[in-house]
């Protein structure tokens, strides 16, 4: 078989080429902006040649999850065109996995125009995208982009 076929196999977790090269490694030999521009340069190169966006592994991790926590937000916009739109708000599962959304919150330096892509997608919001530790102002945040969003959705 060539590479090309292979592109799309799965270990025994379930992952596949492409969540391992959203997910990236540390690379402490480089800055981390060129690190983090070479693995999205892989991963595009896999996209290209035919990797599966829509991918899940077992414990329900999609590529686009794992975008929202490790990748740009050029990045994040451009595979937000590419996958089914229940990958936009995953919900968070009794094992742990974060949505999206709680996934850029917690650890994405470029979580606030990732959070806008993603309610300007349609991405659902819901409370536990909001870790506990944002602080008090947290629950009326969650309240105030429910009803941006359900405003919204009665204007369409």
């Amino acid at each position: 078989r060539g590479l090309l076929d292979m592109i799309n196999l799965r270990d025994e977790y379930g992952w596949s080429p492409l969540h391992g090269a959203v997910q990236g490694k540390v690379d402490h030999d480089r800055p981390m902006a060129q690190g983090r521009q070479h693995d999205e340069a892989k991963a595009r190169w896999m996209m290209a040649n035919g990797a599966d966006v829509n991918a899940v592994n077992h414990q329900n991790t999609t590529i686009f999850s794992l975008a929202c926590v490790f990748r740009s937000l050029s990045f994040v916009q451009e595979l937000v065109d590419k996958v089914t739109p229940d990958h936009l708000s995953m919900p968070n599962r009794d094992d742990g996995v974060p949505s999206p959304m709680q996934g850029a919150f917690e650890s994405n330096p470029d979580y606030r125009p990732i959070v806008r892509t993603l309610l300007l997608r349609g991405a659902t919001v819901q409370p536990h995208d909001f870790p506990a530790t944002f602080g008090p102002g947290t629950n009326l945040l969650v309240r105030h982009l429910i009803c941006i969003q359900a405003r919204t959705a009665l204007l369409a």
